[in-house]
């Protein structure tokens, strides 16, 4: 039982160094709809809901994830289950290292029931 008490006190407490091992991600992409039903899918990441981008929500993000193998990013409608392809920006096409942090920013508009981010843009910090 103290062994096992043991490695849990172990585990918790070195859970913030493994943390420390990745880059972040911020979408600030404004999103007129209200629900969260949009998600921005991005390969070898995964995909992220646009709403808790907005609200704050950091992600984190593997070190050495190379952004510039996204020829497309994946815009999600979870209401329908639809998947809407976009064509990347060049400023998307970083490295990301550990202890930076990547910004996605643009607007989500909806056009034809078909989504995309208008002014997309990254920035690397």
């Amino acid at each position: 039982m103290k062994k096992l008490i043991a490695v849990i006190l172990s585990l918790v407490l070195c859970s913030p160094v493994f943390a420390a091992d990745f880059a972040k991600l911020n979408i600030k992409i404004s999103n007129p709809v209200k629900e969260n039903k949009y998600f921005l899918c991005l390969y070898g990441i995964g995909c992220l809901s646009i709403r808790a981008g907005n609200n704050g929500k950091v992600f984190p993000v593997m070190p050495t994830t190379d952004m510039g193998n996204i020829q497309k990013i994946v815009i999600t409608d979870v209401s329908n289950m639809s998947m809407h392809l976009q064509s990347n920006d060049k400023s998307c096409n970083v490295v990301v290292n550990k202890n930076q942090r990547l910004t996605i920013t643009g607007q989500l508009v909806v056009k034809n029931n078909k989504p995309y981010i208008n002014r997309l843009h990254c920035s690397l910090i």
